[in-house]
């Protein structure tokens, strides 16, 4: 039986055309110089939703200049013409303009749901496991935000990666 690929179009979690970039994760430099182009791109994100504007009657992401975020970041990826998009981890949703994945997530460009999706996954694992399991001891981003080391023992600590059914 041959698979009808043309049915994972519309499933908002399989939607995204941002590269992760992951072999950059590490290169604190690239990531700082990064942050600092006035063409990156950051999204707040707190809660399971993130910053979102009325374009037109359909909602995009509130994407500000990254080197004006004051907060944590974390590296979502770069999209196609070379600009990065990072996640600032807000926190509180402070005043209205904020969409979640079941109002707004359907309804974004595949660049925004994918966007979303991953910067919630991060924003929701960072927050939920502040400290290594093994000690107790608080953790400290690494890999630009994609993981967690413990500096009492050495340990990384990463999110998990269950696949949606």
């Amino acid at each position: 039986m041959d698979p009808d690929r043309s049915l994972l179009t519309t499933l908002m979690l399989a939607r995204g055309d941002v590269d992760r970039a992951a072999e950059r994760r590490g290169d604190a430099d690239w990531i700082a110089a990064r942050r600092r182009d006035p063409r990156s791109r950051c999204l707040q994100v707190h809660g399971g939703g993130a910053r979102v504007i009325d374009d037109g009657g359909r909602p995009r992401l509130d994407l500000g200049p990254a080197a004006d975020a004051t907060g944590d970041l974390t590296f979502l990826g770069v999209g196609d013409d070379g600009v990065a998009f990072f996640a600032e981890h807000a926190a509180e949703r402070d005043g209205d303009g904020w969409g979640d994945l079941r109002t707004v997530g359907g309804l974004l460009d595949d660049r925004d749901a994918g966007l979303l999706v991953t910067a919630v996954a991060l924003d929701n694992w960072l927050r939920t496991h502040p400290r290594c399991p093994r000690c107790g001891t608080p953790t400290e981003s690494s890999s630009a935000g994609w993981s967690r080391r413990c500096p009492a023992d050495g340990t990384d600590h990463f999110p998990r990666t269950d696949p949606a059914v």
